[in-house]
Parts: C-alpha cells; structure tokens; sequence
C-alpha cells in the first residue's frame, strides 16, 4: 500500500507536531504507509493505516506491541525489581515508602511513611537514590546523602506518585540496551559532558554550545539541573554553576549520578555491541513479558560476564528520539519503522 500523497510530512511539521511524532510520521512515509494527526492542536495523537486497511491510534511514541499486563508490570520499578530478581538478574537492594495520605490501611503499615527508607540508610548508609515508582525519563530521580535529603526527595516524590523508592546506589559505566523481538535496536552509553572553559561564557552557556537540546532548557531549569551534579555538590551545593565563567582551557565535568538523556547527559553509540550483551537485554525484557524493552544497565566492563550486570530500570517504550537530537537521525527513524513493522506481528 502506497503513502497517501494527501499526507504530507512538511504539512505535519507546520502544525508543530512533537519531535518523537515527527520522526514516527517519517518513519511510516519511509514504509510507504497512510498517517493521519487526529490531534492538530497538540500532535500527540496520530494514526496508521497499516497494510490490509487495518488502523492503529497512536500516542507520541507509544506503540500496542508489548501487551497491557507486560507494559503495567515494566512501569511498576518495585514489581519489575521483584521479578527481575526471581528470574536471577542482579536489581540494586532497596525498599519502598508508601505515602501515609494513600495507604492508611493498617495492612500495610510497615511499608507506610519515611521508616523503610531511614531504616535502610541505617542499614546501607549513604549515598542513596530515591526515585517515583512509576514515572520515567528520570524525573524526580534524586542522589541524597543526607536523613534530610532523603525526606525531602521523597516528600517530593509523594506528591506526584504513591509510591517512593529509595535504593542502594550502584556503580559502574551506564549501559542502554534497546531490544525489539529478539534483535538489537541501539545500544549506547551514557556518560556525563564535559565543557572546555574559554575565559569568557558560562557553563551554562557552553553547554548549550555543544548541545542543542538545552537550548530550550529556561534558565532556571538548567541552573537547578547543573546544581544536581557532582561538580555543584563538591562546592557546596546550589545553583551557582550555572554562572560560573570557567578558565581558558579549564574542563567541567557536569557528572550526575542518574545519567539519563533526558537530563544532562550525552552517550556513545555501541554498533558493535557483543552478542552476548543483546541476549542479557533480550532475556531481561522477556522476563516481564515484553518485545520491546530498553533497558538500563549498570556495568563494570563490556569484556565483562553479563550476569555481574546489575539491571536498573527496563522500559516498555524506549524513545528515540533523544538519539536524533544527538544527531543520529537515520538510527532514529530506521529503528522506529522496525518499530511500527512490528504491529504487523502484533
């Protein structure tokens, strides 16, 4: 079935369709297939017409290839870490802290409030990570060291999900694995920028420099990003990086302890990634029942054993779109028309 010549990509873009639809609407021309917006007004919503005249809605990225118990089970971090570990991968050791304004049954009284929490800081120590259990792109995700950080971060967290999680930290490179049907979709690692001061610009401003992602970043959403790193937190903490005009020739490395794309970070592509590592992913992904998964690993070397990996997260719908902002483009869109060749499998 040919592209409706009707559906015209550059019609999309002037209706300012986001940039994870744009490169889905690209990848089903490259198919030769229909696409429609059904929501011009924000662009979220689109549909396929796949061969046959069957018809698929579409959310952003989203796509019904992993079924809806597999997809629950991934966005739940805590019953994700629970089967992952039955399964025999290796999950950081953490607990949950259920908000008291959610959970007043008495049934679940020991895991209601800040207590799991503070009790595993006694037990472990600091540092820890605190995260939502269920949200994604790494939002609210916090390093603490402190009692008080912790009951902050996870203070925060309850107002936006019912569930907090506070795990042990877990070091090594930060491995991303994207899996579709047993085969690989991308693989890179992430690791933390580093700016080359000129005497002259802030931080704030080189970063923008070498990366166009953040020039949409406000301000104060990018001091308060740079006062998360490790480099803020050496100097006491704050948002002050930001500003600070570093010597000529001077590095900053703006290392966070949660890499993700969707916070300051970049990543190296890995087009020879080892089979055995596309297996280890594979193998996690179907441990929740899913054929699409990204998941997020910590490791200590790619010659490595995969089984001393420590799985972090896996997502039922890894985005692409952050690798075409990195200006990997063809990867993008070539990955998410296997992406939608799937549904015909589905």
């Amino acid at each position: 079935m040919k592209r409706d010549e009707s559906i015209d990509l550059r019609a999309h873009s002037r209706r300012e369709v986001p940039f994870v639809v744009e490169l889905c609407l690209e990848a089903a021309a490259r198919l030769g297939w229909n696409t429609e917006v059904l929501d011009p007004a924000f662009g979220y919503l689109w549909e396929v017409e796949l061969p046959g005249g069957r018809r698929r809605a579409m959310v952003g990225a989203k796509t019904p290839i992993n079924d809806a118990a597999a997809a629950q089970l991934a966005l739940d971090k805590h019953y994700a870490g629970v089967v992952l570990r039955r399964a025999g991968f290796g999950v950081p050791a953490g607990v949950r802290a259920l908000s008291p304004k959610h959970f007043a049954d008495t049934r679940y009284a020991k895991d209601v409030g800040l207590d799991p929490a503070l009790e595993l800081a006694r037990a472990k120590g600091f540092p820890l990570i605190v995260k939502p259990n269920r949200l994604s792109h790494g939002r609210f995700v916090r390093l603490v060291e402190t009692e008080k950080e912790l009951r902050r971060g996870i203070e925060a967290i309850w107002g936006l999900d019912r569930v907090a999680l506070a795990q042990t930290v877990v070091d090594g490179r930060e491995l991303r694995v994207d899996v579709l049907d047993g085969e690989l979709l991308a693989a890179y690692e992430r690791r933390p920028f580093t700016v080359v001061g000129d005497g002259e610009r802030d931080v704030a401003t080189l970063l923008r420099s070498i990366d166009s992602r953040f020039e949409s970043f406000d301000p104060k959403t990018l001091a308060k990003r740079l006062g998360e790193t490790r480099e803020a937190r050496s100097s006491g903490g704050g948002t002050g990086l930001a500003q600070r005009v570093p010597a000529q020739g001077e590095k900053v490395t703006l290392d966070e302890p949660i890499l993700n794309l969707n916070r300051l970070c970049t990543a190296e592509l890995l087009p020879q990634l080892p089979d055995r590592w596309r297996d280890f992913a594979v193998r996690a992904g179907q441990a929740l029942g899913l054929r699409l998964a990204g998941v997020d690993l910590r490791v200590r070397s790619l010659a490595a054993d995969p089984s001393e990996a420590t799985v972090i997260e896996v997502n039922a719908t890894p985005l692409l779109a952050q690798l075409a902002h990195m200006g990997h483009r063809e990867l993008a869109v070539s990955g998410q028309a296997r992406i939608l060749e799937a549904l015909l499998r589905s």
